[in-house]
């Protein structure tokens, strides 16, 4: 070891003993000066006896600096933390950047996971979600948001424990970005309580509620008769099966490609003669595969089967889960052909059945002749149109045929030159149009107003309404009574056209 060094230097023009103490020893080179060689000796030698219990930077170091050194380790050691860690654990603190609001960092957030490649049906959810706590917010900055503003948040609105648990992950979720991108240091949610869930049986359809459900589709809904099948007899999960087309289902296998799984992976499902009989009814009557508006028919044929009031989430899926595993009794197989683990299987899906049941659930086939009947009357192969839904069917059909006739004469008004000089709108109000529960008259009207300040009606349209089904538009008074009465005339004449036809 290098020892400190005794050398008679000048020191501002003064002759003076200096102690050398070099870098190997300290990191840095040190020196300290005094007035006689003794006190260098004395201090030379106590810096080297100290220096072999605690190093010369402690030895060197002021007594006033010490004890402030020791309370420091003396607390971080009551805390749990060793002072030799402090240096790591700093330099992976993240840095804040103050003043970030949360309509900014939502924007991030939803921007990123769209660029990570999410599902849409997840980016709509957390769109909702996020929104939902932002009313009100938006002007808040990230840094501001307390756990009790989320607890009040999860609490105040009667939501379910399933509900609250939903949202409470979407919130994990956007404050770990937040903390990730330095918008503040912790995570709120993790110091929220997390709601607890009763554990309840998955519902399933008995095999009389599930020949109803066939049947019911087969009559009334024959379109999503494919997509059905593949759920209830084939395990796919709904939005899978809706991804898939006729070309993914060939030599008795259903090839699921990554890009329409949930799991991002290729998976192999087998078709079963049973899930075979269906698929090729449907596809002998011309059923489209991806199903085309598979809600309203899905919606309906629930209700002919009698159902609606007793069906479960994902009821279909849970069925085929539990009466496979009743059938065959081999829960990797199940699991397999399901896209899940057997824990998952035993934990969410599978209810406990009759092995008879499995049976009779496997046993229901297709009535291709009921099928082809259904599809000629329902799905418009007949040539009269007014058989082919019905009295009442029709009468819907006009209706919404009405209205794609006055929204079209409406857009082509907005595109006209008179929109292009219209004023600054001066005392505006809201008018939320919702189509569909107005009548041809209503419409018109609504729509006539509208067009007298197209230029704001076409700026609303941009607005980021989220969960808002509503259209919006603004109205001038000002410029309200220009242009108006010659619109007015010609929309009131159209009416008066729509009302003759629609008799």
């Amino acid at each position: 070891m290098n020892a400190p060094k005794i050398s008679e230097v000048l020191n501002n023009g003064r002759r003076c003993i200096c102690v050398t103490i070099p870098a190997s020893l300290t990191r840095k080179r040190r020196r300290a000066f005094f007035k006689t060689r003794a006190e260098a000796e004395k201090f030379r030698q106590t810096s080297m006896d100290e220096a072999k219990d605690s190093g010369f930077c402690w030895a060197l170091m002021p007594p006033a600096q010490r004890n402030k050194h020791a309370q420091l380790a003396a607390w971080l050691e009551d805390q749990g933390i060793d002072p030799m860690d402090v240096p790591r654990l700093l330099a992976k603190r993240p840095v804040i950047r103050a003043g970030v609001t949360l309509a900014k960092a939502a924007d991030e957030f939803l921007a990123a996971k769209a660029a990570k490649g999410c599902r849409e049906k997840y980016l709509v959810k957390l769109r909702r979600t996020v929104g939902l706590f932002l009313t009100n917010r938006r002007e808040s900055l990230v840094s501001e948001i307390e756990v009790g503003d989320l607890e009040e948040f999860l609490g105040r609105n009667g939501y379910s424990p399933a509900t609250r648990k939903s949202y409470r992950s979407d919130f994990g979720a956007f404050f770990a970005f937040c903390v990730r991108r330095g918008y503040r240091p912790d995570n709120p949610v993790h110091s929220t309580e997390a709601p607890i869930l009763d554990e309840k049986p998955p519902g399933i359809l008995t095999p009389d509620d599930a020949r109803a459900l066939m049947d019911a589709a087969q009559r009334h809904s024959p379109r999503v008769v494919p997509w059905i099948a593949l759920v209830l007899f084939g395990g796919l999960r709904p939005d899978e099966a809706r991804r898939l087309s006729w070309d993914d289902i060939r030599d008795e296998i259903v090839d699921l490609q990554a890009a329409k799984a949930k799991t991002r992976r290729r998976r192999i499902v087998p078709v079963s003669p049973q899930l075979a009989a269906w698929l090729e009814a449907g596809r002998a009557v011309g059923a489209p595969l991806p199903p085309v508006n598979w809600d309203r028919d899905w919606r309906r044929a629930r209700q002919r089967a009698g159902i609606s009031d007793r069906y479960e989430h994902n009821a279909l899926r849970h069925s085929f889960a539990s009466y496979h595993y009743a059938r065959y009794r081999r829960a990797s197989e199940t699991a397999a052909i399901m896209g899940h683990s057997e824990t998952m299987l035993f934990r969410h899906y599978r209810e406990v059945v009759r092995e008879s049941a499995a049976e009779v659930f496997f046993g229901l086939l297709p009535d291709r002749a009921a099928l082809e009947a259904a599809w000629r009357s329902n799905a418009g192969q007949s040539t009269s149109p007014r058989t082919s839904c019905g009295s009442e069917g029709w009468q819907r059909r006009r209706r919404r045929l009405a209205f794609r006739i006055l929204v079209r004469e409406f857009t082509s008004r907005l595109n006209g030159p008179w929109s292009t000089n219209q004023p600054p709108v001066e005392q505006a109000q809201f008018v939320r149009i919702r189509l569909g529960e107005i009548n041809a008259a209503g419409a018109v009207a609504a729509l006539a107003l509208s067009a007298c300040c197209a230029e704001n009606y076409r700026r609303a349209l941009t607005l980021k309404n989220v969960g808002c089904p509503m259209r919006v538009c603004n109205l001038d008074e000002s410029g309200f009574w220009r242009g108006f009465s010659g619109f007015l005339w010609r929309a009131v004449l159209r009416a008066r056209r729509l009302r003759r036809w629609l008799r």
